[in-house]
């Protein structure tokens, strides 16, 4: 085995036969990696390579390869970042481009837009990426200010909970109905009054009531002192059973003890 240095990377290259050694000695040649950041690709050579790699992934070992190779040409020159290292925030383009891909995409599903192969791939990837995955007491601090911020000032307008309701209708019903209104008028009275409750109790300023910021799963419920049940028995308006003052926070055991019984 002959071995030689890259001058322009100071890569080892290794030879198996002393006159290919010569020969890269006598004309000074650099290594793969360095032949392949300053080689120019035809598109018929890329469309090759591309067919040749579908449906193939890189090993951890590659990834990291490419990642090198990638800030290399960056560094050199060879390579320019799409975006010239500029952000929504910096660029009146970029900031226009997304509020039209914002904008664009409003209220629609993964489904309608990448296709239900591509959504169900796209959905797998964020289920793997939170998988395990707790916010620190700072992070859940101020997601609880952020929403004690939108509750107590800006409310949902009402054709940004129409747009919700649509897409959880392209979600969910759209292969059951034939239109948006068909699906609407389904729901029963019960289920129209306790959606009614929902909304409007979401809409409540929930952050005044005691021990809120301990809500969760295994923490503290919010429950209603007048039941959502009781309610729909007893013909109260949905505006009553969610008003604040009918509305407590209990620990989650309590609160499954209690159930529908209106104490």
């Amino acid at each position: 085995m002959y071995t030689r240095t890259c001058h322009l990377c100071n890569g080892i290259i290794n030879y198996k036969n002393i006159g290919s050694f010569k020969r890269a000695e006598k004309l000074n040649k650099q290594c793969k990696r360095c032949a392949n950041i300053s080689r120019i690709r035809t598109p018929e050579w890329n469309a090759k390579i591309s067919l040749a790699r579908k449906g193939k992934k890189h090993s951890v070992e590659t990834r990291k390869l490419i990642s090198e190779v990638q800030k290399q040409q960056y560094e050199l020159g060879k390579k320019v970042i799409w975006n010239k290292g500029l952000t929504k925030h910096t660029s009146d383009s970029i900031k226009r481009s997304a509020e039209k891909l914002s904008a664009r995409n409003l209220g629609k599903t993964y489904e309608s837009i990448h296709g239900p192969a591509k959504a169900a791939l796209i959905k797998q990837k964020q289920r793997v990426a939170k998988l395990g995955f707790k916010h620190s007491n700072e992070t859940r601090k101020l997601m609880s200010e952020i929403q004690q911020l939108a509750q107590s000032g800006k409310r949902l307008t009402e054709t940004h909970k129409e747009n919700i309701r649509r897409s959880m209708y392209n979600k969910l019903c759209a292969n059951t109905y034939t239109s948006y209104e068909e699906w609407k008028e389904s729901f029963s009275e019960r289920e129209k009054y306790y959606k009614r409750v929902r909304s409007l109790t979401e809409s409540q300023p929930l952050y005044k009531l005691k021990n809120y910021d301990k809500r969760g799963k295994t923490g503290y419920h919010l429950d209603h002192i007048i039941p959502v049940s009781y309610g729909y028995a007893n013909n109260i308006p949905p505006e009553a059973i969610a008003d604040i003052s009918n509305l407590q926070m209990l620990p989650y055991d309590e609160n499954i003890k209690k159930g529908n019984k209106y104490v």
